[in-house]
């Protein structure tokens, strides 16, 4: 889901209309997505500029890879 929200928001940057706040993409992270906002982010070629974006995402899927090594696995 992550990852068609970073497509939908980079058309609709392209188009000049209404996108997708920012913080509807770090909140995207947040809730498990940031493995497809990191790759999102490289496919579409979108907020890659933007070095918050990388912390926030990466930060997020570390530790929602511990959550899961944790209690998953």
């Amino acid at each position: 889901m992550s990852f068609i929200y970073y497509g939908i928001d980079k058309i609709l940057a392209i188009l000049k209309k209404r996108r997708i706040s920012e913080k509807g993409l770090f909140f995207l992270s947040l809730i498990g997505g940031a493995l497809g906002c990191l790759l999102g982010m490289f496919f579409f070629r979108h907020k890659i500029k933007k070095i918050k974006f990388y912390l926030w995402n990466i930060v997020m899927l570390l530790v929602w890879g511990y959550i899961m090594f944790k209690y998953v696995f």
